[in-house]
C-alpha cells in the first residue's frame, strides 16, 4: 500500500469523497419522512438521525484538533507531497472504518434516543466547512501533528481523510437501518 501521495492528488480524492457522501446524503436520506429516520432496527441499534447526529457530533469533537493545525500554517508554503503517519499506516488504524467490526463509541458523541429535525441540514453544513477546510489545507504542511482522540499522534492530512472514512462508515450503518426499516415495513 502506498503512503506517500502528491499532496494536490490527495486533497482532491478527500475533495471527492466529501462530495460523494454528501450527494448520496441529499438523495437517499434527505427525502425520508420521520419514521423511516427514527426507527431503530434493533433495540440497542441507531437508527438513520442517530447515525447522523454522532457525525455531527464527532466532527464538532475533532475540528478542536485540526483547526489550531490549519490556522498555524495559514499562507505558508509546505511540501508537495504528504505522507500517511505511523498509525494511519496500522492495519488496525484502517479496521476502525470497516463496516463489520465494532467499536464501543465515546459517550460525548453517542447519539440519544431523539428524532433530530435538523440533523441533515448540520451534516451538509460541516461537509461545506470540510470543503473550505481542504481549500485552507492547499498551502499548510500536511505532516502537521494532531491529536487523534486527544491523544494519539496523526498526521493533519490524515485527519481531513479520517472525516470521509468516518463519514464513509456511518452512512453505510444509516443505509443498514433504512434497509431494516424498509424490510420490517413492507412484511
Amino acid at each position: 500500500m502506498t503512503h506517500t501521495f502528491s499532496k494536490q492528488v490527495f486533497l482532491d480524492e478527500v475533495r471527492r469523497h466529501n462530495t460523494a457522501n454528501l450527494e448520496l446524503v441529499q438523495a437517499t436520506f434527505v427525502p425520508l419522512d420521520q419514521p423511516a429516520r427514527s426507527t431503530q432496527p434493533e433495540p440497542g441499534e441507531w437508527c438513520v438521525d442517530q447515525c447522523f447526529q454522532h457525525l455531527v457530533l464527532a466532527f464538532d469533537m475533532h475540528l478542536n484538533h485540526v483547526m489550531p493545525a490549519l490556522e498555524r500554517d495559514e499562507g505558508m508554503d509546505s511540501a508537495e507531497t504528504f505522507t500517511r503517519s505511523w498509525l494511519a499506516r496500522q492495519n488496525i488504524y484502517r479496521k476502525q472504518y470497516d463496516p463489520s467490526m465494532k467499536i464501543k463509541t465515546r459517550p460525548k458523541v453517542t447519539p440519544s434516543d431523539h428524532f433530530y429535525p435538523d440533523v441533515f441540514a448540520q451534516f451538509a453544513a460541516q461537509k461545506e466547512r470540510l470543503f473550505g477546510m481542504l481549500d485552507q489545507a492547499q498551502p499548510a504542511d500536511l505532516q502537521q501533528r494532531c491529536w487523534f482522540l486527544g491523544f494519539v499522534p496523526i498526521n493533519l492530512g490524515d485527519y481531513l481523510e479520517m472525516f470521509v472514512l468516518h463519514d464513509a462508515l456511518h452512512i453505510d450503518q444509516a443505509q443498514r437501518a433504512l434497509a431494516a426499516y424498509r424490510q420490517h415495513s413492507a412484511s
